[in-house]
């Protein structure tokens, strides 16, 4: 990455050897109970009880003389080799259900980006994984110089950066028949690594469909493409919210941000007659600030769900830049937008009096004051939050930041923050601190436990999480019994039960099966 550090601390490189933490004294060499030696013995021994010559569960560290060599330095001169690092999507079809696709009668295809390893889009065909075989290939950047192609060169792909965006496979209405494609963000800008503050990029800047079988560019959006805004000037390296809101099987909208700060919507017509009319749509939040302190990225896609009350729809997106997990500067947020047209194309997509919505047409949930104050706070509050497009909270560590999807079960907003902290060594794995938020999406509330749990900041909604790496997106677990919610292997439910029984409504287990 070569991402820059804030504050002078030098530079984060993921070229770094990855050295689990040495011990230093006796105090860290620890008895590993499940092997019956000790931790890490290759710097920590066993201590015997002399004269009697009897073990026992203590370890000394190690004379250094006897530690192992370290590891060589990486060149920095060495270009790092990604290879393909993107994410992958399946299209699995079996036409006559007898669960064999080798006869004919069905496939399997892959779609593969390269997300750090360039800026194509590849498609295999392994239907047979003995002989895999390769389909089509998108290709972008074709000068790998991290500028907008020449139209003449690269005609339908001139905008493709890095890979980043999942290729999503879907149906829509094409011409007036369903056809399979694939939806994905025009990629990353690279240098955008080291933009300190929001700058317009030079590659990335637009989003494509094309054909799922044979990989040809059916419509993009863009400055300059079939549906054209103005505003798309920053990559698009997160994935796509697809919203098929009439479960017809059929994507109706989708939502899209950018590291420019901006959440678009983009509505499908499904009596298009090309690309010309395939879509409309346009930008409806601006939510960056100005200098290094406001520059709010997006690189996790929305998480988007009806209210209780079917009035509108719940836009989640927490911003981070994740290509510098390491800066302390920048101030970032989670937002929750409300886009109230659920069945229907907006008129205007300028939702806040005419305009976009930007901070001040949110209200600031920071203080909980809903939660936590005097009845005439609460009401006040209240209030405010009624006549809001949203709500948002600020992240209250210095360079807190959220570097992952939030997830959505019974009206529970969960994510997990990261928080960096400086280690004298830019190679340690053990350089930050996890938080586990849980907050009602209405209104920004906590749903933790409080009776069980001490010490929690941001007004009783965050955790502290055991994971010292980036923790992954939430997961929620049912085997049709109790609900547990997973960061990782670290479950959040059980004896102390630190989310509210209340919300961890039991799952009815469903069977199903479809044949497409």
């Amino acid at each position: 990455m070569n991402t820059g550090l804030s504050g002078g601390d030098g530079p984060l490189s993921d070229s770094c050897r990855l050295i689990p933490p040495t011990p230093t004294n006796d105090d860290e060499c620890d008895w590993d109970w499940s092997r019956s030696r000790c931790a890490h013995p290759e710097y920590c021994k066993w201590h015997y009880n002399f004269p009697h010559l009897v073990g026992d569960t203590v370890c000394d560290i190690r004379p250094r003389h006897e530690w192992p060599p370290a590891p060589p330095e990486p060149d920095p001169g060495r270009a790092k080799v990604y290879g393909m690092d993107g994410p992958i999507t399946v299209f699995f079809r079996d036409w006559n259900g007898d669960g064999n696709i080798t006869d004919g009668h069905g496939h399997a295809y892959l779609f593969l980006t390269m997300r750090r390893g360039g800026s194509n889009i590849y498609s295999l065909d392994v239907t047979n994984r003995n002989t895999p075989k390769l389909r089509w290939v998108i290709k972008g950047d074709l000068d790998s110089n991290n500028m907008a192609d020449d139209p003449a060169r690269n005609p339908d792909f001139p905008e493709l950066g890095q890979t980043w965006s999942k290729a999503q496979l879907t149906k829509v209405k094409w011409l007036g028949s369903e056809r399979y494609v694939l939806l994905f963000g025009g990629g990353y800008d690279e240098d955008a690594d080291q933009q300190a503050e929001i700058e317009e990029n030079d590659i990335g800047r637009a989003i494509y469909m094309v054909d799922a079988y044979s990989g040809e560019m059916l419509w993009h959006a863009g400055q300059d493409g079939n549906l054209s805004i103005p505003e798309m000037g920053y990559s698009i390296p997160a994935d796509l919210t697809l919203v098929d809101i009439n479960q017809d099987g059929l994507t109706d909208y989708l939502y899209a941000v950018d590291i420019g700060g901006q959440v678009f919507r983009i509505d499908i017509n499904h009596d298009n007659s090309g690309s010309w009319n395939f879509a409309n749509g346009g930008v409806i939040a601006q939510l960056a600030g100005v200098a290094e302190q406001g520059s709010r990225r997006f690189f996790e896609a929305p998480t988007v769900a009806v209210d209780s009350n079917r009035e509108y729809l719940n836009i989640a997106i927490g911003s981070g830049t994740r290509p510098s997990p390491m800066n302390t500067t920048v101030e970032d947020r989670m937002y929750v937008i409300r886009d109230r047209n659920i069945f229907n194309k907006p008129t205007s997509y300028r939702y806040a009096n005419g305009g976009v919505i930007t901070e001040w047409s949110l209200f600031d949930a920071t203080s909980n004051i809903i939660q936590h104050g005097n009845q005439w706070d609460k009401n006040a509050a209240l209030g405010s939050l009624s006549g809001a497009a949203g709500w948002f909270m600020r992240l209250e560590d210095p360079g807190e930041k959220i570097l992952g999807r939030a997830s959505l079960i019974n009206g529970m907003l969960l994510f997990s923050s990261f928080v960096p902290q400086i280690s004298s060594s830019s190679c340690n794995p053990g350089v930050g601190l996890n938080y586990f938020y849980a907050v009602n999406i209405e209104d920004g509330t906590s749903v933790l436990n409080v009776s069980v749990m001490e010490n929690m900041g941001s007004y009783g909604r965050r955790m502290i999480l055991n994971s010292r790496s980036i923790a992954p997106q939430p997961s929620v677990i049912s085997k049709g019994g109790e609900m547990k919610v997973c960061i990782g292997s670290e479950c959040l439910v059980g004896e102390d039960q630190r989310l509210e029984p209340a919300n961890l409504k039991r799952l009815k287990r469903s069977f199903w099966r479809e044949n497409r």
